[in-house]
């Protein structure tokens, strides 16, 4: 009998890794979240199909993101999954780092590729932070950005009956696709001959799931998925006025009114070719422009483009006068880039306002650097002299035009170099949390760069990716923690940026979602950013453009990078963030709930929990057992 206890001590010994830990996740978490959810897709065939996707979050982590589908994945789904779990984390108040994230996927599909599972994988997984229900009855498509606003995809009316198939009565669509335009083939007989021609045909998203039973919703941003499957909001109504603080605004404001009169002394000179003075005309129309703008941030960025076009006439006029020699404007530009390199370097920081000038400084200048490069890259040189490329008697005044770009720039780094002197250095500044805090942005700008890439070459869209390119590999070189947050901003929002500019439809919608995000982030810190109030305030101008979202991309990346930065209290309050003795705890989610959730197609448990009960009865079954061989002995 014994031995009998013995063998029933090494199954429990088996038995408890195997059920006490996930599959993927290891040993040590202190609690894992899953979530499931139905996605949909179009096969090869071009049928609707369905699969299920299963998002576990656990924490303590590492900022992992692993990713298993049945069968292969191509990289636009890999890299959806990481800006799923960047959107969902920023969206829910916790840290990235913090956490592992885990995305099962399997369909029917030949390959998995394309980016429509990018917000069911964003949403599944807030929910799972959250601790939420995972709602059985709904499906959704659209591609995912780190700015958490939702771009279009195709395959709508397929991907809409595939979901009313499965039962699903709520389908999340990206907005500005509800009426959905699609080509099918159409075969016609003229006499002995057949044609097969592709036709357009416009169908009525909203109507159609009425017909199929199937509520269609659009949704701009992943806050609005949430709100739809829910029925709460997750972001409280922001109060007040947005406005950035009177230290940013009166400097902004003379350095437009500074940086105009000086593009228009430059250009205000008699010049003498054709090209400069066409490019010294449009100095002075958007130096007008940049005098006449109600909004400071618009009126700087106005500013700077009449300097650049003053410059480039400039240079354009002494290269053309000068047998297309322009070495000394290559010089001054660099002197230009090397010296605000330096002094960037030299920069330290106290407060959180503080490092976000110097991080949109290191932006610029990296800007400042990739155009002042592809200049270089294009003249001719010969004994280190610098002149205009010709071709069929024909002179290239590109590179004369991109130095002016990047003196410009360089200009507009330094204004913002400048200005991290006025600002207060409150809330205090913590350099180990910046650490984190870049390295997580470097790996997601790298993410969206091959995410951005591999979508642009799928539906044949042109972005160029040239400076954001540039911007990563600058990021990656760096040691210093405040250029690669920066660089890696910028690049992120040039990525996103292309990406509306190519495919956001409904640019009111988006840009209003993401101003209300970043203006919520901001306030949710403590008021912490005063950049993301700066662009919260000029996306309010009518009407819409893809300038001013792009403005309010980039609002939300800095309000997030303020808000990590500050560790103020009443943020991580807001998120529900709590440590085990109560105490807020800005970089830790929420503990599980109790009794722990379960819904349809989700659950959430506690692994330590399970370990406990799974150790307890396995003491009671080794006691049990001990019992069964005292009484056998006894009757023996």
């Amino acid at each position: 009998m014994v031995r009998g206890v013995a063998v029933l001590l090494l199954a429990l010994t088996l038995l408890a890794p195997a059920v006490s830990a996930e599959p993927s996740g290891g040993w040590g978490y202190e609690w894992v979240r899953s979530c499931n959810a139905t996605i949909v897709a179009v096969s090869g065939s071009g049928e609707g199909v369905t699969g299920q996707l299963r998002v576990t979050v656990a924490y303590p982590g590492r900022g992992r993101v692993f990713i298993s589908t049945s069968p292969a994945s191509m990289v636009d789904t890999q890299g959806s999954a990481r800006l799923a779990a960047f959107a969902a984390s920023l969206l829910a108040g916790v840290d990235p780092a913090r956490l592992d994230f885990y995305y099962e996927i399997e369909t029917d599909s030949i390959i998995i590729g394309g980016p429509s599972a990018g917000l069911p994988m964003a949403l599944a997984t807030l929910l799972a932070i959250l601790g939420q229900k995972c709602p059985g009855n709904a499906a959704a498509t659209g591609m995912i950005q780190a700015d958490t606003s939702i771009g279009p995809v195709g395959g709508l009316r397929e991907k809409l009956e595939a979901a009313a198939a499965a039962g699903k009565k709520l389908f999340l669509v990206p907005a500005g696709q509800t009426v959905y335009t699609y080509y099918k083939t159409v075969t016609r007989r003229i006499g002995p001959f057949i044609y097969q021609e592709r036709v357009p045909v416009t169908v009525n998203l909203t109507q159609l799931g009425e017909q199929l039973g199937v509520r269609v919703v659009p949704v701009a941003s992943l806050a609005e998925a949430y709100e739809a499957v829910t029925g709460t909001v997750l972001i409280l109504p922001p109060h007040g006025q947005p406005g950035a603080p009177s230290w940013l605004v009166g400097s902004l404001r003379s350095f437009a009114t500074r940086t105009a009169q000086r593009a228009l002394n430059i250009s205000s000179a008699a010049y003498t070719t054709s090209p400069a003075r066409n490019l010294a005309q449009t100095a002075r129309e958007l130096a007008g422009e940049a005098e006449a703008a109600n909004d400071t941030y618009e009126a700087a960025i106005l500013s700077v483009r009449a300097l650049s076009n003053a410059l480039a006439a400039e240079i354009v006029e002494y290269a053309l006068t000068n047998d297309l020699n322009v070495t000394p404007w290559v010089e001054t530009a660099n002197n230009s880039v090397e010296t605000l390199y330096e002094r960037l370097e030299n920069a330290s920081p106290a407060g959180v306002q503080q490092a976000e000038a110097i991080a949109k400084a290191w932006a610029e200048m990296g800007i400042a650097s990739y155009e002042y490069t592809q200049a270089v890259s294009q003249l001719e040189e010969r004994d280190g002299e610098y002149s205009l490329p010709t071709s069929f008697f024909t002179v290239n005044l590109e590179p004369a035009i991109i130095l002016g770009e990047a003196l410009a720039t360089a200009e507009w780094a330094s204004y913002w170099l400048n200005a991290s002197k006025l600002a207060p250095d409150e809330p205090p500044l913590s350099t180990d949390r910046l650490s984190e805090v870049s390295r997580l942005l470097q790996d997601d700008a790298r993410t969206a760069l091959a995410y951005t890439s591999t979508l642009a070459q799928e539906a044949g869209a042109s972005i160029d990716l040239g400076a954001a390119e540039w911007l990563v590999e600058q990021a990656v070189l760096t040691s210093n923690d405040i250029a690669r947050a920066g660089l890696s901003i910028e690049a992120i929002s040039l990525c996103t940026g292309g990406i509306h500019e190519a495919f956001t439809l409904d640019v009111a919608s988006t840009t209003s979602q993401l101003s209300t995000l970043a203006l919520y982030l901001e306030q949710r810190s403590g008021n912490a950013s005063a950049i993301a109030s700066l662009l919260v305030s000029s996306t309010l101008s009518e009407p819409p453009s893809k300038e001013r979202l792009q403005a309010a991309s980039k609002a939300v990346l800095y309000a997030w990078l303020a808000e990590e930065l500050s560790g103020n209290s009443s943020a991580a309050n807001a998120r529900g963030g709590a440590s085990p003795a109560g105490s807020p705890s800005p970089l830790r989610p929420a503990p599980l709930p109790s009794p722990p959730v379960e819904g349809p197609g989700g659950e959430a448990r506690s692994i330590i929990g399970e370990t406990m009960l799974l150790l307890a009865a396995g003491i009671l079954l080794v006691l049990l057992a001990l019992g069964v061989s005292r009484v056998a002995r006894g009757r023996d």
